[in-house]
């Protein structure tokens, strides 16, 4: 909304340079976010809204996890057998609020034995928002393993890259904080709520790993690396720089060695790459008239 108002170099514009065809897709309104304009200004050559979707079963208020699947699956069968495609899906299931009951939801995980203390506020020992998200939370799952069960019969090579952009708001896990510290400070706390989980998945042999520590801006770089497919100077500076520093949230940073720092403790050699990184930043979505596009554009062409 505030900043993509020109063509911008993107991951779609470098796989569309691959030869991919490239969709996104949201089962929601298309001027949300002004996705409309921006995902046309990031180059996808098509883009699938609430309309556009044939699958719509919904839960609660909201088109469902698995539609959104059903739809992804969709264009892949419709596609040219030698067509590569790229889909970037923005799912709504789990959306906030949850505290509204609905006619077509029904919770099925429940909170046992959870007590509260005398010293706990009575509204962070209602734990029906939380078990409302929890269950939509575990269809999500269900969803997202009928689709890799797909996919993993499936002839093509296919990756799938499934992360979350953010935790549910704190009313949604107030009475789980309120009785599980964990031996945690309040800025410990403060700084695991902006974790959330991600899985790479791939229908053929990739090397597994199971403690990787990444921040959303370098997961385009890390899709690029682990399918093994050609990357921009960008993609190859991100890839470096998560060697270094693999965490970068709107607070803290964490280093190689795991320690979260603050940006205003970093040392020189830190500040010395962020300054890098600020500057690339600037000439991708700022100084158009002087962008150096072939920084963002993939250093090889598709075979």
């Amino acid at each position: 909304q505030q900043y993509i108002h020109a063509d911008h170099p993107s991951l779609p514009t470098a796989l569309k340079e691959l030869g991919y065809r490239t969709i996104a897709m949201h089962p929601y309104g298309a001027d949300g976010w002004d996705r409309d304009e921006v995902y046309d200004r990031f180059s996808f050559d098509e883009t699938l809204f609430i309309d556009d979707f044939t699958h719509r079963e919904y839960i609660r208020e909201y088109v469902s996890d698995r539609s959104v699947y059903r739809q992804l699956i969709d264009e892949y069968e419709q596609k040219q057998s030698d067509e590569r495609l790229f889909c970037f899906a923005v799912t709504m299931q789990n959306h906030g609020g949850y505290e509204i009951a609905y006619d077509n939801f029904t919770p099925t995980v429940q909170i046992l034995d959870a007590d509260c203390d005398e010293a706990c506020a009575v509204d962070t020992c209602d734990f029906t928002l939380t078990e409302n998200y929890l269950s939509l939370v575990r269809e999500s799952d269900k969803a997202l393993a009928e689709l890799v069960d797909y996919f993993a019969r499936a002839d093509e090579r296919t990756v799938i890259l499934f992360f979350g952009d953010h935790q549910p708001h704190d009313q949604a896990v107030a009475g789980l904080m309120a009785q599980n510290k964990y031996g945690l400070s309040e800025s410990e706390m403060a700084q695991n709520r902006l974790i959330v989980p991600f899985v790479i998945w791939a229908n053929y042999d990739i090397e597994a790993h199971d403690d990787l520590a990444v921040s959303a801006n370098f997961l385009s770089s890390l899709l690029l690396e682990i399918a093994d497919l050609p990357q921009t100077t960008y993609s190859y500076f991100l890839s470096g720089l998560h060697q270094e520093i693999p965490v970068m949230t709107a607070t803290f940073y964490m280093d190689a060695s795991g320690r979260r720092i603050r940006y205003e403790d970093a040392g020189p050699g830190h500040q010395a790459r962020f300054a890098e990184y600020e500057m690339l930043q600037y000439n991708h979505l700022f100084d158009l008239p002087n962008r150096l596009n072939a920084i963002f554009e993939p250093l090889f062409q598709a075979n």
